[in-house]
């Protein structure tokens, strides 16, 4: 089980800017020299041109403050080295299991878990986030449920998290097949306009409230509150 050592991980539900503002302005305020590389393969560039999307997120960093983002359309040939300049990675949303596949391919896991590992900060949005976890399974639960387009049969994550997955995009009616799964490992879902923040071993909470899934059981977690990454150890705000 692996999970992040020194640096800090930033989990956000998807949406638009005006729903991950909360994430950004923490995510931002954690950055030294606020330069961020940017990656947006989750999507599909014939039907998101990149550059698009690296004008999207520029627009919704810069409305809260100066940021220097860089694109980075793929991944062939980066290394840890390529990633030294910045202070974070942002891992946008798309379809998870293209994003997993892809990070796989390039034996980024490595090279991602070494970058936290040196005290630097890793974003994760929707699909980003999912990844990030034990399992990307919860991928498949809800109304905007990925599909397995490339057909990934190891769905294990990066594993960042210890044996959390994340569910984004929550919505309540998702709650039976979240509660299945919790049976395999706790889950953390998170609605478009909430998020979490990961440092020295707990997840804190960010925007509104969560839903969290342990072996079954649901319960709510307010912003604000903190959460063990040893799962089933809460605490703080709980509603």
């Amino acid at each position: 089980m692996r999970g992040s050592s020194s640096g800090s991980i930033f989990l956000a539900g998807g949406g638009d800017e005006l729903q991950s503002r909360a994430v950004d302005e923490l995510f931002l305020s954690a950055l030294p020299h606020k330069r961020v590389a940017y990656l947006p393969i989750a999507l599909d560039s014939k039907k998101h041109p990149y550059d698009d999307c690296l004008r999207w997120l520029s627009g919704a960093f810069e409305a809260i403050g100066p940021v220097s983002i860089t694109l980075w359309p793929s991944l062939t040939g980066k290394t840890l080295a390529d990633l030294e300049p910045f202070d974070a990675l942002y891992v946008g949303g798309g379809n998870t299991y293209a994003l997993r596949q892809a990070l796989r391919e390039a034996n980024f896991d490595q090279v991602i878990q070494e970058f936290i590992q040196r005290g630097k900060t890793v974003y994760g949005g929707s699909a980003g986030a999912i990844v990030l976890g034990n399992s990307i399974t919860p991928a498949s639960v809800g109304i905007e449920a990925d599909i397995n387009t490339v057909g990934l049969a190891n769905l294990s994550g990066l594993q960042l998290l210890g044996r959390w997955s994340v569910h984004c995009h929550y919505h309540s009616v998702d709650d039976d097949e979240l509660i299945r799964l919790s049976e395999r490992g706790p889950i953390m879902a998170i609605p478009e306009h909430a998020g979490v923040h990961m440092h020295a071993g707990t997840f804190f909470v960010i925007g509104s409230s969560i839903a969290v899934f342990v072996t079954g059981t649901k319960s709510f977690h307010k912003p604000g509150t903190q959460i063990s990454i040893t799962a089933g150890d809460l605490r703080g705000n709980q509603s």
